[in-house]
């Protein structure tokens, strides 16, 4: 009887964990079981029994009207939008929900990580800015490092964040969709987190418009020292500009979480409405973390060249330079598949 209970569970392996399924399979389970005991009463032998039995109820295409699955296991007659016509099957395998949330969890992790990362990297300079008030070569020489030490935190940040993404690769190339109870779980978790991303990245933006903010409170106090009121209004810009760009690259990469999930099968609508085609997909972990904070950090860099020199006229020159040197990037180490 083990052996029938193990073929059942190999019948049902994919198809989603639902009430409906388990329904299913207690029902199917009753009935070899009565054929099985049936059998075994008649004089057969226990092997002959079980022979029967998987042949007779072995075919899950055929007991699907009679089970109520029929959409599950043949979509096509159902209208399954993850029906795959050209393999004339259901190849998709559904993602456990305990692994699409652990997926969430590390997209958190992912997002703190890399955003702390980009904030080291923007107030980096300020070390730089405040040892040079003094005119001893070591202060200045501790600056430098200062800023090399924070630059490598950094890209071990990103670094560290990409292989904790790289774990859950298997997601996308093994062609896995969500079952209707995840979807449903992962989208309401979705419109509670909306709000909240919402103000992030409100939070982020106004930070980054108001970055001139302490140049000009300072300006006005008419500091004695006017050095130090320079470096203090430099490090005030890098500071505003350095939190508000942590708060929008935080909150957009734990949305891109949600979105990453329900986009296996075609849930997230809003975000396909707007976007007709996606982004090539990078196997390099290193080039991937740095395409997904490429444009906020062109933005902070642009925001802080700017604010410390004024020339606003000419500073948009980043813009098409960088457009050029991302398009290189992807041509380069972007799947050939894409």
């Amino acid at each position: 009887m083990e052996t029938i209970k193990n073929y059942l569970e190999t019948m049902f392996q994919n198809l989603p964990d639902t009430p409906e399924v388990q329904k299913a399979k207690a029902e199917l389970l009753s009935m070899m079981e009565d054929k099985y005991t049936e059998l075994l009463n008649e004089g057969h032998t226990e092997n002959e029994a079980i022979g029967t039995v998987i042949s007779e109820f072995g075919n899950l295409d055929e007991l699907a009207e009679d089970l109520g699955i029929v959409s599950l296991v043949r979509p096509a007659a159902a209208g399954n939008p993850l029906y795959s016509e050209e393999a004339d099957s259901f190849p998709q395998k559904f993602l456990p929900a305990e692994d699409a949330h652990n997926y969430l969890k590390m997209q958190r992790s992912h997002a703190i990580l890399t955003a702390l990362g980009v904030f080291l990297c923007i107030i980096c300079p300020i070390p730089v800015i405040f040892t040079e008030l003094t005119a001893s070569d070591m202060a200045e020489n501790i600056g430098a490092a200062c800023i090399l030490f924070l630059v490598a935190i950094a890209v071990a940040l990103f670094i560290y964040s990409s292989v904790l993404a790289s774990k859950y690769s298997y997601i996308r190339k093994e062609g896995y969709v969500l079952d209707e109870a995840t979807t449903a779980a992962i989208k309401a978790e979705q419109e509670k987190y909306n709000t909240r991303y919402a103000l992030l990245l409100s939070a982020g933006v106004i930070l980054c418009i108001l970055a001139s903010v302490p140049a000009i409170l300072l300006e006005s106090a008419n500091l004695p020292n006017e050095a130090l009121n320079d470096a203090l209004s430099g490090a005030g810009v890098l500071c505003f500009v350095a939190v508000g760009v942590f708060l929008i690259v935080f909150s957009g990469m734990q949305k891109d979480g949600y979105r990453n999930l329900l986009t296996l099968n075609g849930q997230d609508n809003d975000y396909h409405s707007r976007h007709n085609t996606r982004d090539p997909h990078v196997s390099n972990p290193t080039v991937a973390a740095i395409l997904s904070v490429y444009w906020p950090t062109i933005t902070c860099i642009y925001l802080i060249w700017s604010f410390l020199t004024f020339q606003w006229h000419f500073t948009w020159i980043i813009w098409p330079i960088a457009g050029i040197f991302r398009k290189i990037m992807v041509n380069i180490w972007a799947d050939k598949e894409n």
